[in-house]
């Protein structure tokens, strides 16, 4: 699927009141009117034709113009608007044999396993055996399908987010009157930081969590204590409105999308980055697990430094930056090949000029061009060995990079 979005691209969300699921939808449909036609085909794809499409329409919350989402169900519509069965294996297969886009799918399905894990830390219950009582009607399946389809569209955007709304009050659930966030809800948030408004009700909904939850576990998720991601050109803005109405707020959830300049956009790319630190091997050891992780297809360098840890300890901190596509195996390579028990890994942008390789004297070079049109060159260091003294070398190298061309 072409994506709508550049590397170097920042999507902020501004959860004035709350992010659920349609709200998601409907700002990002705002902010990317293009969006339209592949999610409305995306939700038909996995929706039986008996029990509708999804429907978007402007409307107005506290004075504030933005969309809205529902599923709209056919007037011929017999099988209700819920499913028939809530399990998250019948949900699942679902989605699987749906004619849904590979990638799309695949986020879906990652989406749905997210809930269905909260779930069943919530109700001590096996994955297989989570039913969905909130989450069972047709419009859930829809907000899930069209959710995937616009992560997908736009990657490889970053994305950030305000501090969340807590929210205050009781919710009323298959289990009775709980407070809100609701228990499943609250699973997906570890980790986010919330603030109290002071405004009843739930702001924060299962499938809106699941979202936020997903980008963060991807790696692609910052979060910040203000509405102004300050990174980038403010390109697009686009508003998504919420059912509830709630007392002093409008209930919106904004989007907006920050582009970065041309000069960063034409040399960006993202790369996943692991760090850990091992302070119980040899130095034989160490040197032995860095070449063999070197060796891994997907590492694109990787650089150690010596420190001290706790106990002033000393420690060998690893660094290694990696195809973001393959990070998880990198992951396991690391837990293979060292004793660290633990990692910290993420998504981060990077700029390279471009290497033009050639051959000066004899010896090989790379050549960049910087900006304001100065051309640098490099010697290969390998092809300085022959060099006998350092003096020597430095002379060579000197008068290959800055001599003549």
């Amino acid at each position: 699927m072409e994506s709508l979005a550049q590397p170097g691209d920042i999507v902020h969300l501004d959860a004035l009141g709350g992010v659920a699921g349609d709200m998601f939808i409907a700002s990002a449909l705002d902010c990317f009117p293009e969006l339209e036609k592949r999610v409305e085909a995306a939700v038909n794809s996995v929706l039986p034709e008996s029990i509708g499409t999804i429907k978007a329409w402007r409307a107005v919350s506290k004075g504030i113009s933005g969309l809205r989402i529902d599923l709209d169900f056919n007037e011929g519509n017999v099988n209700g608007k819920r499913l028939e069965k809530t399990t998250y294996t019948v949900i699942k297969e679902i989605f699987l044999s749906s004619d849904l886009d590979a990638s799309s799918k695949h986020i879906s399905l990652e989406l749905l396993g997210l809930l269905a894990k909260a779930e069943a830390r919530v109700h001590a219950q096996d994955l297989d055996r989570v039913h969905f009582h909130e989450l069972a009607d047709w419009d859930s399946v829809m907000d899930i399908v069209a959710a995937a389809t616009i992560l997908d569209s736009l990657s490889p955007a970053m994305w950030s987010l305000s501090k969340l709304p807590i929210g205050q009050g009781l919710v009323s659930t298959e289990h009775g009157r709980l407070p809100v966030p609701a228990p499943a809800t609250l699973e997906l948030l570890k980790g986010f930081e919330f603030f109290d408004d002071g405004i009843v009700g739930e702001r924060i909904t299962p499938t809106g969590a699941a979202i936020l939850k997903y980008l963060k576990e991807k790696g692609l998720l910052t979060q910040v204590g203000t509405s102004n991601s300050g990174r980038g050109i403010l390109n697009r803005i686009g508003y998504g409105l919420g059912s509830k109405e709630f007392d002093g707020i409008p209930n919106i959830l904004r989007m907006s999308s920050f582009r970065a300049s041309e000069k960063v956009l034409s040399s960006s790319e993202i790369v996943g980055v692991i760090e850990f630190s091992i302070d119980d091997m040899t130095g034989e050891e160490i040197s032995l697990a860095i070449e063999t992780l070197r060796k891994e297809e997907a590492v694109i360098d990787l650089f150690s430094v010596a420190a001290r840890g706790k106990k002033g300890r000393a420690l060998e901190h690893l660094v290694l930056l990696v195809d973001p596509a393959s990070i998880s195996n990198v992951i396991e390579a690391c837990f293979r090949q060292t004793s660290t028990i633990g990692l910290r890994w993420r998504h981060e942008f990077r700029s390279c000029l471009e290497r033009v390789g050639g051959m000066r004297s004899g010896f090989r070079t790379k050549t960049v061009v910087r900006p304001g049109g100065e051309e640098t060159t490099k010697v290969e260091a390998d092809d300085l060995v022959d060099g006998p003294t350092l003096d020597q070398r430095r002379k060579i190298k000197a008068g290959i990079e800055y001599g003549e061309k």
